[in-house]
């Protein structure tokens, strides 16, 4: 018998977790602090994943407790502060949910540095590309209970949005390029004409159909 963990929803960080070489010797210390931060992050996800294994030892204590999460909350509460309140990542927040259906859910360091706000555990960021790696699960799954074909071109399963119908080549994309970042699909971001837009209506929020 095993207990593993069902889902691990998020581990979102405020600010960029990059290692670069230094520019100048004053680059150093900064340096070292990147490649603390990212032995860190490594170690709280080792201490997630051990969590969710050894909660079979806590269900099988028939002692009563309280909160039998008490002692997990605090070894991961502890983890996420040792990683917030620098530079580097000013808050994050962490949530985690078991087989049991039990949830936890963290928040550390400042959603808003500039006027000091606390981040909160249901505070939202820019999650990047991050939700990549979920789309490409809950895809896999559908596989899985053969709702969807890899190899089919992506247009069958979105021929009723306007929005796919304008992508370069999209009667030839398959499910799979999109997946594998192989559909030669360029970057919003990188267009001239997009920076110019912004520049000439710089509060306009743009929604998903205009980005893409």
């Amino acid at each position: 018998m095993t207990t593993r963990i069902a889902l691990l929803r998020s581990v979102n960080v405020l600010g960029k977790n990059m290692i670069k070489m230094p520019e100048a010797a004053g680059d150093v210390q900064r340096v070292k602090m990147s490649i603390t931060m990212h032995n860190n992050w490594k170690s709280l996800i080792i201490l997630v994943s051990a969590i969710a294994l050894s909660q079979l030892s806590f269900k099988s204590n028939k002692q009563p407790e309280t909160d039998p999460n008490a002692e997990i909350v605090k070894l991961l509460q502890a983890r996420l502060d040792s990683l917030t309140g620098n530079q580097l990542v000013p808050g994050a927040t962490l949530s985690v949910r078991f087989n049991d259906g039990t949830n936890i859910s963290l928040a550390s360091g400042l959603a808003d540095v500039e006027n000091k706000i606390p981040m909160k555990p249901d505070d939202t960021m820019f999650s990047g590309s991050v939700g990549k790696t979920y789309v490409a699960a809950v895809v896999l799954k559908l596989y899985e209970q053969g709702l969807i074909d890899l190899k089919a071109k992506a247009i069958i399963y979105l021929q009723d949005t306007d929005w796919f119908q304008k992508v370069q080549n999209a009667p030839e994309i398959t499910v799979e390029m999109l997946l594998n970042h192989t559909a030669g699909i360029p970057e919003y971001v990188y267009q001239k004409e997009l920076w110019e837009a912004i520049k000439e209506n710089p509060d306009k929020e743009w929604s998903v159909e205009e980005r893409l």
